[in-house]
Formats: C-alpha cells, sequence, structure tokens
C-alpha cells in the first residue's frame, strides 16, 4: 500500500504560525542586524589589537564579549526557526506500516512522531449531535492523539479512519472510558453525544443486524484463498453474512457470504448456483456512480461469496433513526437520484431488477449523493435453493413474493422505501402505502404518487421515467437542494 498524505492542522497552529511569520522582525531581523553590529565591533577590536604586546588578550576578551553579546539573538533566532519548523509541519504520512504525526500533535501530546498500527490499542470516534467531533488513537505504551474533526476534510477523515480499521488490529471496546468522557460534560451543559468505534463507520443499527445462523459465520482475521482478509462481521443471520474486509494491499471492501445446506438436493444446489453465477456476472459489469460495484463472486468450502466496493456513509435507515422522518423535498430528490439508477438498470442487456431496494442499502454519501450497495441476488440464490422468500417482507412487491419479480417490482419497493423516509414507519407487507396515514404535513400530491408506486398490480404502477415526469410536474423537487 503507498503512503497516503492527509493534511492536518490545528487553528492554534494556524495562528501561531501567522503570529511568527507576522513577527520575524522581531525574532529574526532585529537579533541579525545586532549579531551584524557585534560582528563589525569584534572585526574593529581585532584591528586594534594586532599592533599592541597584547593583542592575544584583547583578541580572547573581544571574542568573550562578542560571545555574550550575541548568545541571546542565536537563541531568540534558533526558537523562532524550531518553532515555525514544527508549526508548520500539517502532514498525516499514513502507510500500511503506521501513521507518521505532524510535529505539532508530538508537542501537544507527548508522544513519539512514528506509530506502527501495531501499537495502536484503542480508536474512538467521538460524535455530538450526528456530526463528527474527535477521533482519538490509543497506544499500547499509554499515549495517545486526538484528531478535532474540524480540522481536517470529511474525505481525509475518512481515508484515516478505514486505514485505522484495515490495517491495525482489532481495537478493544472500552465502554467505561466512553461513558467518562460523557459524564465529563457539566450538568448545565450536557450535550447529547454519539459514540461509537471504528468498527461500525459503514455498519448501521448494528445491534439489529445480528440473528442466529445455520452456520458458524467467519472470525476476524480469517484469510480466503483469494486473499481477502477477514476484518469484522457487519451483519448476520439465517444463512447469510456480511463481513467488513480487505484485501492483501489494505484496501477495504465489502464480503457478502451466503451458505446453503448440504441437506438439498444436488438439483436444486446445481440450479441456484448456476442461476447465481449468471447473475453475479451480470452485475459485476455494472458501472454507475451511485452503484456499489461487484468485484468477484467466488466460492470456497462450500461457502458461496461476493466481494463489494466499500462505500463510506450513513444507510437511510439509521439516519431515519437518529433524525427522525425527513422532509418532502428531500425524500423528492432522493428519489431521482435512485430512480437514475433503476433507469441505468432498465437499460441494460438484458434489463437488471435490483430485487433489494430498501432503507439498509441505500447510503447517504457525505457529500450528500446516495449510493446503492447491494443487490438481491443473494437472496434470490438461497430462495431459489431454499424454496423460502429471503428479504425484507415490507418492501418486498406481491409479484416478487410469488418469485416473479420484474422492473416494476423495484418501483414497488421505491414507494416503500419513500413511505418510510417520509413517516419512519415500516410499511405494511404486500399492501399498498399511504404515508399521510401516518404523517399529516405530506401532501397529497407526494401521498398520491407513493400510492400509485406501491399498487398490487404491477400493471398499474408507474414506470421509473413516468415517476420523474410526476416529481418535476407537480413541483416537488428543487435544484437548490442538492
Amino acid at each position: 500500500m503507498q503512503s497516503v498524505s492527509i493534511r492536518y492542522s490545528t487553528s492554534v497552529s494556524r495562528t501561531l504560525v501567522r503570529v511568527l511569520k507576522v513577527g520575524a522582525i522581531v525574532w529574526c531581523v532585529i537579533p541579525f542586524v545586532w549579531i551584524f553590529a557585534c560582528l563589525g565591533q569584534l572585526l574593529t577590536e581585532f584591528v586594534r589589537a594586532m599592533p599592541t604586546n597584547h593583542a592575544l588578550w584583547a583578541i580572547q576578551q573581544a571574542l568573550l564579549t562578542f560571545a555574550s553579546q550575541v548568545i541571546a539573538p542565536l537563541a531568540t533566532i534558533l526558537a523562532g526557526c524550531l518553532l515555525l519548523l514544527i508549526f508548520l509541519d500539517d502532514r498525516i504520512i499514513v502507510s500500511r506500516q503506521g501513521l507518521v504525526l505532524p510535529l505539532s500533535l508530538c508537542v501537544q501530546f507527548y508522544c513519539h512522531r512514528n506509530r506502527l498500527w501495531s501499537e495502536l490499542k484503542k480508536s474512538v470516534l467521538i460524535k455530538r449531535n450526528g456530526r463528527n467531533v474527535c477521533l482519538k488513537l490509543n497506544f499500547t505504551d499509554g499515549k495517545f492523539v486526538v484528531f478535532e474533526a474540524d480540522e481536517m476534510c470529511e474525505d481525509d477523515l475518512n481515508k484515516l479512519l478505514i486505514a485505522a480499521r484495515t490495517l491495525a488490529p482489532a481495537d478493544e471496546r472500552d465502554k467505561d472510558a466512553l461513558n467518562d468522557s460523557n459524564n465529563a460534560e457539566s450538568p448545565g451543559h450536557q450535550i447529547p453525544l454519539d459514540i461509537s468505534t471504528f468498527t461500525s463507520l459503514w455498519e448501521s443499527e448494528l445491534t439489529l443486524r445480528f440473528r442466529a445462523t445455520t452456520y458458524v459465520p467467519l472470525l476476524p482475521g480469517r484469510v480466503l484463498n483469494t486473499g481477502i482478509i477477514v476484518v469484522k462481521a457487519i451483519s448476520y443471520g439465517g444463512s447469510s453474512a456480511i463481513y467488513l474486509a480487505r484485501r492483501q494491499n489494505g484496501t477495504p471492501v465489502v464480503l457478502k457470504e451466503f451458505v446453503v445446506a448440504d441437506s438439498l438436493d444436488a438439483e436444486t444446489r446445481s440450479k441456484a448456483l448456476t442461476m447465481f453465477k449468471k447473475e453475479a456476472m451480470l452485475l459485476s459489469k455494472l458501472e454507475h456512480k451511485d452503484i456499489a460495484k461487484i468485484y468477484d463472486h467466488f466460492v470456497e468450502d462450500g461457502r458461496h461469496y461476493m466481494t463489494l466496493q466499500y462505500i463510506q456513509g450513513e444507510d437511510l435507515r439509521r439516519l431515519v433513526a437518529r433524525r427522525g422522518p425527513i422532509s418532502e423535498k428531500r425524500v423528492c430528490l432522493w428519489m431521482r437520484q435512485i430512480l437514475a439508477v433503476l433507469q441505468y438498470l432498465e437499460h441494460q442487456s438484458p434489463p437488471v431488477v435490483h430485487r433489494d431496494l430498501t432503507p439498509e442499502n441505500i447510503v447517504l454519501r457525505p457529500k450528500g449523493n446516495l449510493a446503492v450497495i447491494d443487490f438481491g441476488a443473494a437472496n434470490e440464490f438461497i430462495g431459489t435453493a431454499t424454496g423460502t422468500v429471503v428479504g425484507k417482507q415490507g418492501y418486498i412487491s406481491p409479484e416478487q413474493f410469488r418469485g416473479k419479480a420484474e422492473l416494476k417490482s423495484d418501483i414497488y419497493s421505491l414507494g416503500c422505501t419513500a413511505h418510510f423516509l417520509l413517516t419512519g414507519k415500516e410499511p405494511e407487507a404486500l399492501m399498498q402505502s399511504c404515508p399521510k396515514n401516518f404523517n399529516k404535513q405530506v401532501t397529497d400530491n407526494i401521498n398520491d404518487l407513493i400510492m400509485q408506486t406501491t399498487c398490487q398490480k404491477a400493471e398499474e404502477r408507474p414506470t421509473a421515467e413516468q415517476v420523474l415526469k410526476t416529481i418535476e410536474t407537480v413541483g416537488l423537487y428543487r435544484e437548490s437542494l442538492v
């Protein structure tokens, strides 16, 4: 993995640099002038002393006088240059082995500049009201360093987070220390804090995503034959699991795993595997900026895997859990983005049906745009092999429930997702959604649109193009929201 340079400087460092630059005339120019003046005086004393009988003694006295006169100015110049060098260093160098800290942070936290990932004991991301506050790295020697989120751009913070999570050993879960930092707020000024470790960067509502499985999931640190290294389980349940993993070069990826019981007959297993391979190959060819790229699919020890692009962000279910129902205009803006993805899938040859368009599978990126992070191919594979419907039934259309998914099945799922965003309530399974029944602030226009997209009969639902035209016609979308 090549080293990555991340710019980081605190407001204190920038202020000190400005002060040192402005004050250079005091700590640099004036002392230099004084030193040169003393040097001129020293040369004059040399010239006067040479013809005399006591020249050696006079020169020694002149040198001592010169040294006493310039030692303070020289110290001032050296101190100013050293401080300027320290506070101008604003780069964090991240590599596969570890990171190199800016000199200013080393001075501030009394720690070594070069830190190895193997020395990282615990990593904590602290949030306040949903916003990143700071990132704290604790090392095994008792030292720590804190990066203020406001002092670096979001992308650089993400790079540092991903590096710490994928290259460092598994960090400790020290909830007591986190609670102590939360309780440090004075009673009269308590602010709700949302504190999480790096292991929750990509996860959403992690505690709700773990259920009993029919097999033993992979353990952190497991290296697959393809070189993929399991970092941590993101979710698991039934016959499938999702892991945060990384390649040998440190690149983070998402690993999907699904297992079919050996008790199934060979014909059923073969049919399901053939269908999955065909669809996985088709999905791996998709190239869209708002779709998580599917890199590969493979089988190992009887388990089937897919590797997907790691996308940093917060999924819409977690967002609603944190913020509550989303505004109508914002929902329409997001619907436009997802509809653009559905139109792209519709124009593939053959057309691609997503089959798992739910709030969990739509991520809001740090810059505000959405990304679809998962497809229903794995669910379809398990469903074919086991003869059961796999998926979130509140978002599955009636025809998909019967095993006949089509393009308008995704329109139904999108309508159900919009219902959830507008109300914060789960849509009723296999029913037409009416968000106005749960949120009276929903206008008739958007309510009618959601009802149309969730019609029981696929032929009565609008196409992606028709939904887009409806949103624009009734004025539910404003470009200023981008």
